[in-house]
């Protein structure tokens, strides 16, 4: 029993994670970059003669949406928030966070992942309307480099998301399609999930991670009625994305591109100053040795 507890502390700190083979993310794979799709969102198939992308590699790609997806229109006689392209960027960051936490595998515990997802993203955990990138990414670090999350990687990590962010936008419609789809079928599945747990295990759940996203899973509400309202707010969004141009991608991929430069910047900022600080520590310590 003492060595299951260990064991169980030991993965939960990370000190084990050395020992699971990375997993190298679906968008960084060069058949990711050939996929199409359809002007529904669909995905196209590729002819036979033209079918040069690794099997193995494609397999790890996710699924649109088994429906084609109806236009914008059809679900809002409203135009679209201009703040919805900053939120995009938000939650596409938050999906990449997702997948690098649980190396590749929401599955393994869909219910878990759900919820974690919810605590990083306060655009769907908390419905926050950050109103630039930098405020919405920011959010995000907090939370990422709180002790909830000590065994993910700090800053370094939190940053480093920055660039999976990137090569989806680089990628276009078809990369940020696949990555929502994937998105909203774990939500979907955490959903199925929460209902076969019933609501007080949901309720434990928002009670266990209420310090996260400032109290997001404080709420009275079913967490089935919670995944469901982010389920449509992720649906919303797969819509918005897929009638956008490439240029509109792209463009936000310069904007994190800089925010990144930006973070880069004040960080090695304070490795210097600490560097320094530390210098003028030894060169005392020094001085004070010599006198004596």
């Amino acid at each position: 029993m003492e060595e299951k507890k260990a064991f169980l502390r030991s993965l939960k700190s990370g000190e084990l994670s050395h020992m699971v083979k990375p997993w190298e993310p679906w968008w960084l794979h060069p058949s990711a970059s050939k996929m199409s799709l359809s002007v529904d969102g669909t995905r196209v198939v590729q002819p036979l003669e033209n079918a040069d992308m690794d099997e193995s590699n494609l397999s790890d790609i996710p699924l649109p949406l088994d429906a084609p997806l109806p236009p914008l229109r059809n679900l809002t006689a409203k135009p679209p928030s201009p703040l919805l392209i900053v939120h995009f960027v938000e939650i596409l960051y938050t999906y990449c966070f997702i997948l690098r936490f649980y190396n590749g595998d929401w599955t393994s515990d869909t219910f878990h992942a759900a919820w974690t997802c919810l605590s990083v993203s306060h655009v769907l955990g908390s419905s926050a309307s950050p109103e630039t990138v930098t405020e919405a990414l920011n959010e995000c670090f907090i939370t990422i480099c709180s002790p909830n999350f000590k065994s993910a990687g700090g800053v370094n990590f939190a940053i480093s998301l920055l660039d999976d962010v990137i090569a989806l936008l680089h990628i276009g419609r078809p990369g940020v399609i696949f990555a929502l789809s994937d998105l909203h079928h774990m939500l979907e599945k955490a959903v199925a999930d929460c209902k076969l747990r019933g609501p007080n295990a949901a309720l434990k759940k928002r009670n266990k991670k209420s310090s996260l996203a400032s109290g997001v899973f404080t709420s009275k509400t079913s967490g089935s009625s919670e995944l469901k309202a982010v389920c449509k707010k992720v649906f919303f969004l797969l819509c918005w994305a897929n009638e956008q141009p490439l240029e509109i991608f792209t463009a936000q991929a310069s904007i994190v591109e800089s925010e990144k430069a930006r973070l880069l910047e004040i960080q090695n900022a304070r490795t210097s100053d600490t560097n320094k600080i530390n210098t003028k520590k030894h060169s005392i310590e020094e001085l004070a040795e010599d006198t004596h």
